[in-house]
């Protein structure tokens, strides 16, 4: 919306539900829409985003290396980038999950537990079924 007034809509976000085959039969494939509050409902609901980037200067440095045909450099740049990039969400999710919103602030999740989805809510990420 234009502002707090809510009456000039400015656009839609469209968003995926999650990609991720679930383990029980019965559980939820959520979309971001799932946690936002209906307009009908009669209450101000907001939504939050971030966005992470391990890759400034990273088209540069991948030019350098395909220029003096280190393929090598060249694939490892790119995959490191993409791991620090991912790892960083999964660093920026947790805190919100356990310190700015704290809905879930004694989580005590593994690795094996998070590629599983089994943090409540969602780790929204646009561009690729992460979830």
């Amino acid at each position: 919306y234009k502002d707090d007034d809510r009456k000039e809509q400015l656009s839609t976000l469209h968003t995926l539900r999650q990609q991720a085959q679930k383990e029980e039969s019965g559980d939820r494939y959520y979309a971001m829409s799932d946690f936002i509050c209906p307009v009908d409902a009669g209450k101000k609901d907001y939504i939050g985003m971030f966005a992470v980037s391990a890759g400034f200067g990273l088209e540069e440095l991948i030019a350098k290396y395909q220029a003096d045909h280190d393929d090598y450099r060249s694939i490892m740049a790119k995959a490191l980038a993409d791991r620090l990039a991912e790892a960083l969400a999964e660093k920026i999710h947790e805190e919100i999950r356990k310190v700015y919103w704290g809905y879930n602030s004694d989580e005590q999740l593994q690795a094996n537990d998070l590629f599983s989805v089994k943090y409540p809510g969602i780790r929204p990420a646009p561009g690729y079924p992460s979830q």
